[in-house]
């Protein structure tokens, strides 16, 4: 009986709540070839929504399951030395999985100063032990 009323609430569930979007791409970079590792952040446009992430393959391919459907998305791809790119994708198709291929160009990226501080402790001359070079007698 559990079973059946189990059945009967499933049927009865409206397909768009057990519906779900994929996304998919690649990110190359200026020489066409696949960025590995760069960062992948998908925005839905539903009011609450909030990121997912993933990483590119060593091929610069990436796909992400959302949980549910939004009308449109807005992609971001980051990757270090390469100007960020952000693209706004939408639905194609019920069931159909959204294609977003990107090509990144080069970024000029200015780095911060680095300050190095070391604290080096003094030996006394006393307990300093020197090599003797050569020995001449007179």
């Amino acid at each position: 009986m559990r079973a059946l009323r189990f059945i009967a609430a499933l049927v009865l569930v409206p397909s768009s709540l057990l519906a779900q979007d994929v996304l998919r791409g690649r990110v190359r970079g200026p020489d066409s070839l696949g960025i590995k590792n760069a960062t992948v952040s998908v925005l839905p446009a539903t009011a609450g929504a909030t990121s997912r992430y993933v990483r590119t393959d060593s091929t610069g391919n990436w796909s992400l399951q959302m949980d549910g459907t939004a009308p449109t998305y807005t992609v971001t791809v980051t990757a270090l030395g390469l100007a960020p790119q952000r693209v706004a994708a939408k639905r194609t198709g019920d069931g159909q999985p959204i294609v977003i291929d990107v090509v990144l160009k080069r970024a000029a990226v200015q780095l911060e100063a680095v300050t190095n501080l070391a604290i080096r402790k003094s030996t006394p001359l006393k307990d300093l032990t020197l090599p003797v070079v050569a020995k001449t007698t007179l």
